[in-house]
């Protein structure tokens, strides 16, 4: 099962201008988030504060609205959608100070959204932290140039522990399964018998 990939500011806040490698670097990223999505490689994880402003767009200059108009398409389609494997969380009543903040990227700080980005993401790291008590990680920030074709950006060391790991298509394999399964005790080694299970296989393939 896949880990959960929530987008970098860059991938979801288009309130400002960017310049037009940015801009592919954003599309191209959201066509690789795609495939993979679909074939269930990766989850989508935002939460509603997010969502609220990912279709903030800055329309101009007007050189760039052919690009901008393809990215606010799949932003909507990707992100927006009522699909399963979409994960929307409401962290409205989840504090977090200034120190719990998420660190950003050297070229996120002071842009566009980030602030509320790097607040939405310090709570959403401190439950995440409370719940796994584990080395495995298994939400992780999508890196527009990593998904593009280019070098993932990462952030300082100092502040890596307390952020999520940023990721492009070659670290994906480095994440594990966000979903924990939970079976009756004893399920696996309860028999069956071969009439029950020949029924049920006649209805999975009817």
């Amino acid at each position: 099962m896949p880990p959960l990939i929530t987008p970098s500011p860059t991938i979801l806040d288009q309130s400002f201008p960017k310049s037009d490698c940015e801009l592919d670097a954003v599309s191209i990223s959201l066509g690789e988030l795609q495939l993979l999505f679909e074939e269930e490689s990766i989850h989508f994880l935002l939460t509603d504060t997010l969502a609220e402003w990912v279709l903030d767009y800055e329309w101009s200059p007007s050189e760039n609205c052919s690009k901008l108009n393809q990215i606010y398409q799949m932003v909507s389609n990707l992100f927006l959608s009522a699909t399963e494997g979409i994960v929307r969380l409401d962290l409205a009543t989840i504090e977090c100070d200034e120190q719990d903040c998420h660190p950003l990227r050297d070229d996120y700080c002071g842009v566009g959204w980030s602030e509320i980005w790097s607040h939405e993401l310090g709570k959403l790291h401190k439950i995440y932290k409370s719940v796994n008590n584990t080395e495995e990680e298994y939400i992780a920030i999508a890196c527009e140039y990593g998904f593009s074709g280019s070098s993932t950006k990462k952030i300082t060391d100092d502040t890596s522990k307390k952020s999520f790991k940023i990721v492009g298509k070659s670290e994906l394999s480095t994440l594990s399964d966000a979903y924990q399964w939970v079976t009756e005790a004893g399920l696996l080694k309860r028999s069956v018998p071969f009439s029950e299970a020949k029924k049920i296989y006649i209805q999975l393939v009817q």
